[in-house]
């Protein structure tokens, strides 16, 4: 059912901006907050087998002397970003003879005991791990042999490109000669060695696709481990987690390896980073036991478990984002229904255009221009029947509405913050919202920043607009979809909302600026919202 995607060049994204300035000659982001989410990630074709088996890029390793440390097991969270699953098998462990706590896993995609190549065997090379400093783990690049991906060129010619497997520490590293102290002291995230598993923080890994100048962010749900012989189980995940609650009460349970004794668990709103996130686990008590509650705000939250050692101290980490989703209606005013212009599953999936339809839209009573449509997805939606009728999950029906949130708070600024869809296609919640919210909230990306402007949506004339390209859809199991791609997106907010184009005046009401702050009375020139009882009128002074 998927759509898929050769969108090689930025000009095929119409007018979304791809931070093509930033765009390394090797098509890995230089940014190192952007390589959470590489925005050339477009669903590839397919992988193919080609060309003759080329050395690692691990070039210095034919002077070394290697090993064996014995038989560990590789869980791969890499090729997920190319439709793949989570897998796990075991792959032979080698030790530098002449570098203690360098390492390297032998052929660890085609020594045949994974299913991603249908347990196939053929050389596809070896990936080095440097663990000399145990926080500071990072990779030596390589080039995966025998592996590739279909793309088409500007001319719609097809071709296969190689591809090489990288952490972004270890990229830095090794194609830009940085030291990894001084990262470090940059703040780049490294791996991880400890209690003999070999982990990286969630989009640290990615594939480079070598000919079609292109990378893609990998490891998202940040799965990916390299586990040694003898080591210990702190694994922790969430069983069957639903990413909404209906009430500020959110209760889950864990998986917890067998070496753990209990967890702690946390929720922070939005999208905090893991150093606030860790600090924050360390003021929490644990439990005995697999089961932990937290407390939600209204909207996005990011909820961090982490496993709990014999000695108290912290094992493994996962996290997940959980959506605060009770109505919430005394902060809310009906307005009636908007028109609404699907721009996100319809490029997500095959098969699912429709025409505009209406949806119950409200907005936030203190912030004028903060809307959200109340269950855009659910039986209003004209492809509803369709969804389920593949096989493909709805839980609109789940007890709560789902709301798609639109801050036009500043009509020249909309973004859509994440919202649940309440739709699942096997790949895990559908989830959504603009490129502009991802640059701002994960990756620390200047809201002002030239090069993010041009992908802002527009409130005029009581419609609201993105540019094509300037939306993402995201499933935690596949990775991102770029939406909006046929300018499809649409909200029309009914006229009898109040909400008109521009008016000058200066009657006296309620005054806000266009970021949604509350002022007593305009005093300088410029524009306003005020609002009087429903009404909310944009003011030019």
């Amino acid at each position: 059912m998927k759509k898929l995607y050769t969108l090689v060049t930025c000009a095929a994204l119409g007018a979304a901006t791809l931070f093509a300035a930033t765009h390394a000659g090797n098509g890995l982001w230089l940014n190192p907050k952007q390589a959470r989410h590489s925005f050339t990630q477009h669903k590839f074709n397919k992988l193919a087998k080609e060309g003759e088996a080329t050395d690692s890029v691990a070039t210095d390793s034919v002077a070394y002397t290697w090993k064996s440390v014995g038989t560990g097991t590789w869980r791969d969270d890499v090729f997920t970003s190319l439709g793949k699953w989570v897998d796990s098998w075991p792959v032979e462990l080698e030790e530098c003879e002449q570098v203690p706590g360098y390492y390297r896993a032998v052929n660890p995609y085609g020594n045949g005991n994974g299913s991603l190549f249908m347990f196939e065997q053929f050389d596809c090379g070896d990936i080095y791990f440097h663990t000399e400093d145990s926080a500071g783990v990072y990779c030596d690049k390589a080039i995966l042999n025998g592996i590739g991906v279909d793309y088409e060129d500007e001319n719609g010619q097809p071709f296969t490109s190689r591809l090489a497997w990288y952490d972004y520490a270890g990229y830095l590293v090794t194609d830009y000669e940085m030291s990894p102290s001084d990262l470090a002291g940059m703040g780049i995230p490294f791996g991880r060695f400890a209690d003999g598993h070999i982990t990286f923080e969630a989009g640290m890994l990615g594939l480079e696709a070598i000919e079609a100048n292109d990378a893609i962010a990998a490891n998202l749900s940040g799965l990916f481990r390299l586990s040694f012989p003898g080591a210990k189980d702190f694994e922790v995940s969430l069983l069957g987690a639903n990413v909404c609650s209906s009430t500020p009460t959110y209760t889950a349970t864990c998986a917890l390896g067998v070496d753990a004794t209990g967890v702690k668990a946390i929720a922070l709103p939005g999208r905090p980073g893991m150093d606030d996130l860790n600090a924050a686990l360390e003021n929490v008590e644990a439990t005995t036991g697999a089961e932990f509650t937290v407390q939600l705000q209204w909207g996005v939250n990011t909820v961090i478990v982490a496993s709990v050692k014999p000695d108290g101290t912290i094992g493994e980490r996962t996290t997940a984002i959980i959506y605060g989703q009770w109505d919430d209606n005394e902060n809310w005013n009906d307005l009636g229904n908007a028109t609404y212009g699907d721009a996100f599953i319809r490029d997500a999936y095959n098969g699912f255009n429709c025409e505009n339809y209406l949806v119950p839209i409200q907005e936030h009573k203190t912030q004028p221009g903060l809307y959200r449509l109340v269950n855009p997805y659910s039986t209003a939606w004209p492809n509803y029947t369709k969804f389920s009728d593949d096989d493909m999950t709805i839980v609109c029906n789940d007890g709560h509405n789902h709301y798609l949130v639109i801050d036009a708070t500043n009509p020249e600024r909309v973004v859509i913050p994440a919202s649940p869809t309440g739709l699942d296609a096997g790949s895990g919640a559908v989830q959504v919202y603009s490129a502009c919210w991802d640059y701002i909230n994960n990756q620390g990306i200047d809201p002002e920043d030239p090069e993010i402007v041009p992908d802002y949506g527009t409130l005029s004339e009581g419609k609201i607009t993105f540019p094509g390209g300037a939306l993402i859809i995201d499933e935690p199991f596949y990775g991102l979809t770029r939406g909006n791609l046929e300018h499809t997106f649409l909200v029309q907010i009914p006229e009898e909302s109040g909400v008109s184009s521009v008016v000058v005046d200066n009657a006296t009401a309620e005054y806000f600026l266009l970021n949604g702050s509350k002022v007593s009375a305009p005093t300088a020139s410029g524009i306003y919202l005020r609002r009087t009882g429903s009404k909310v009128e944009k003011v030019i002074l």
